[in-house]
């Protein structure tokens, strides 16, 4: 068999599994292959989990009986059976998932010599196949995938595998603030003074908040728990001033579920829209403007022009921008592979044509998804996790694990009829 011929299953029996990511998602489908004992290597371009510890400090909307498998509870206590893990019903914040489960797993016997931290996948191809060739063919899925993978220190080298899933997730890749969801003037050369992220605002970051005026742009929950924060601040340093601009024009700005089951969402909604419905001397809430123009100023600061739909301009001088508007996937892995996208959420198309079609905005009514609507037209290649879902932000943590059961129950019924 040459070493690129996928035609014959390796001698364990097994696929070469390669997962990019090694959050939360990534490390489930790790545990499935460890399970299975199929060869695998999750690549990881940070620490485990990097993105959950950077919101590490907010607190999850779901309980840990939702982020979790039976699995990774049963393999971490192979190595170390007194392990108790977080009660069913706790709300853990981002920081304490990790430590209480996330780093266990990935630092259990059946994963830690498959974890690579510090190896960043670059792109993705098939050996010796361009994207044009074998269009809508079988015959691709006999060539293994080649991975460009780059390590901390900058060496670059070729891993090979016959199933990749990506579940390197959406947080890495934030939107812009601009009209039209391009990058607002001068929005790129004012990084320095821009936030994407959900920032610790009252803690780790708050020498960089605190005596500040802000400009909050965003609409989504990630804004609700900004503003929620900025309140907090501009209680404790009345010094503070924040300005939160939202571009659609619901007002409040929040979308509140009526009897919200997940009790932390309900109760975070309602609180941000207060704030915005509140005449708060030092918080205003301006609804229907989009950033135009961010300019940065001699005094360490940036102004901040913004425009309604009648094209009236506001000008704002402030010292940081919390620019919480959402994030979106990162297609250049896999430009020459076969995957087939939704226009309007980045997402695969057989799985965001089946969201659509269940036009929900509440996470809990998304109803599973078939197993099919994980294929993509590129055999052996499969997106879970928050990056299957795109920009659509109703993406929940037992979703992705349930994506895992079906694409590795779905593999070990392939692997069972070639015996």
């Amino acid at each position: 068999m040459a070493e690129h011929d996928i035609s014959a299953a390796p001698p364990n029996g097994g696929p070469r599994v390669a997962i990019i990511g090694g959050g939360p998602i990534g490390l489930e489908a790790a545990a499935r292959a460890a399970a299975l004992e199929w060869p695998f290597d999750v690549y990881e371009a940070g620490e485990i989990a990097t993105h959950v510890r950077q919101w590490g400090h907010v607190v999850l909307f779901t309980p840990f009986s939702m982020n979790h498998s039976d699995l990774g509870i049963e393999t971490i206590r192979r190595d170390n059976p007194d392990y108790a893990p977080p009660l069913a019903d706790a709300m853990l914040s981002g920081r304490d998932h990790v430590r209480a489960y996330l780093a266990p797993l990935a630092e259990s016997s059946a994963l830690e010599d498959h974890v690579h931290t510090g190896h960043r996948v670059v792109s993705i191809g098939r050996w010796g196949l361009l994207k044009s060739q074998y269009l809508g063919d079988e015959r691709r899925g006999g060539r293994s995938f080649r991975l460009l993978i780059q390590t901390a220190d900058g060496a670059e080298r070729i891993a090979q595998a016959d199933v990749v899933i990506d579940a390197s997730g959406t947080y890495g890749n934030h939107n812009w603030v601009g009209n039209g969801g391009i990058p607002a003037v001068g929005e790129r050369s004012a990084a320095a003074f821009i936030d994407y992220h959900l920032e610790d605002i009252n803690a780790a970051r708050k020498a960089d908040f605190s005596g500040k005026h802000i400009v909050l742009v965003g609409a989504g929950y990630t804004a609700a728990t900004s503003i929620v924060e900025l309140e907090k601040l501009v209680h404790s340093d009345t010094r503070t001033r924040v300005v939160w601009m939202t571009a659609g024009d619901r007002n409040p700005p929040i979308r509140e579920i009526p009897r919200d089951s997940l009790f932390a969402r309900g109760q975070l909604a309602r609180r941000a829209n207060a704030i915005a419905l509140a005449s708060h001397p030092r918080i205003k809430h301006i609804p229907s403007v989009t950033v135009e123009k961010i300019e940065t100023h001699a005094h360490n600061t940036v102004v901040v022009h913004a425009a309604d739909v009648h094209c009236n301009h506001q000008l704002f001088e402030v010292h940081r921008v919390l620019a919480n508007v959402g994030y979106h996937p990162d297609r250049s892995l896999y430009r020459e592979l076969h995957v087939h996208e939704c226009y309007a959420t980045m997402a695969p198309m057989k799985l965001a044509a089946t969201l659509r079609k269940q036009d929900v905005h509440d996470c809990l009514e998304r109803k599973p998804t078939p197993e099919e609507t994980l294929v993509t037209p590129e055999p052996n290649f499969f997106i879970l996790g928050a990056k299957s879902f795109g920009r659509d932000a109703t993406f929940l943590l037992a979703t992705g694990i349930a994506q895992v059961d079906k694409v590795f129950t779905r593999l070990a019924a392939r692997c069972a009829e070639r015996v």
